[in-house]
């Protein structure tokens, strides 16, 4: 029982940390759609909840681009890549 407790109290702090983290993150599903986006990522792409949730992370409308400020190809991007090969990848956008 205790261990249900703690499994609880560990996906509440996880919800919170994603609900107010100041940084914009998104869940993508094994097929490369966005799954949930929290409110940051929302108001930093511009887009309504509703608008975001079921897009492809490649989706065309969408540039996501280097350090160098040259654009990532879709199928050279890091949450491709990872969901497809199950390595971590960590990245930033400026």
């Amino acid at each position: 029982m205790a261990n249900s407790n703690y499994k609880s109290d560990l996906e509440q702090d996880f919800i919170l940390l994603f609900e107010n983290v100041a940084q914009g993150v998104i869940y993508l599903n094994k097929d490369g759609k966005i799954e949930e986006a929290n409110p940051a990522a929302i108001d930093l792409l511009g887009l309504s909840h509703e608008q975001i949730i079921g897009v492809e992370s490649i989706d065309e409308r969408w540039e996501t681009i280097k350090p160098d400020f040259s654009v990532f190809p879709g199928n050279e991007h890091q949450a491709i890549l990872a969901n497809q090969s199950r390595v971590i990848y960590q990245f930033r956008l400026f």
